[in-house]
């Protein structure tokens, strides 16, 4: 697959989405002493900034490779990182979520308007016809935000991230998204 393209200059005037610089190691790193991104799956605990480092490095060979793309979440006042978008492409024209939030900006709708502006982006840009998350089952604030975006829940999957790590999956299809 050829190299993805990164959004540039994509805003909606309260968040902005960039690509990943050395400058942001700190606060990926971060996300490994966070109780809820540990238990969410954001980063293993004592998550280190040399980890951080490689998984810009990792980001960027997926983006070159056709695989996906992960991308800063920037609140436009402080140009302060707040968090992430992953869209992964799964399958020909599917592509799929991950996102995180650092714990000062939780509960202020900066994920809601960075999925809405990440996933508008990746179905032009990629042609998606489906963009799904998948969701662990006690993750009750993330199965809203993707309930609120309009994504309608399909089922729970069996330990799909390993014996006993169900996931609910979610999904929007191409036509849905312009009534989200």
């Amino acid at each position: 697959m050829p190299p993805l393209a990164l959004p540039t200059a994509l805003s909606d005037g309260v968040v902005c989405l960039r690509a990943w610089s050395s400058d942001d190691v700190p606060m990926i790193a971060n996300f490994g002493v966070d109780p809820e991104s540990v238990r969410w799956g954001a980063a293993p605990a004592g998550y280190r900034e040399d980890a951080a480092r490689e998984r810009i490095a990792a980001a960027d060979a997926d983006r070159r490779a056709g695989r996906g793309i992960s991308i800063a979440v920037v609140e436009r006042d402080t140009s302060e990182v707040v968090g992430y978008v992953e869209v992964r492409l799964a399958a020909p024209e599917i592509g799929e979520l991950g996102y995180g939030l650092v714990p000062t900006a939780r509960g202020r709708g900066l994920m809601a308007r960075a999925l809405r502006l990440t996933i508008a982006w990746a179905v032009a840009e990629y042609r998606l016809t489906r963009v799904q998350a998948f969701v662990s089952p006690d993750n009750a604030t993330s199965a809203r935000l993707l309930e609120r975006l309009g994504f309608v829940r399909e089922g729970v999957l069996r330990s799909y991230r390993g014996e006993g790590a169900d996931r609910v999956s979610y999904s929007l299809l191409h036509h849905e998204i312009a009534a989200s």
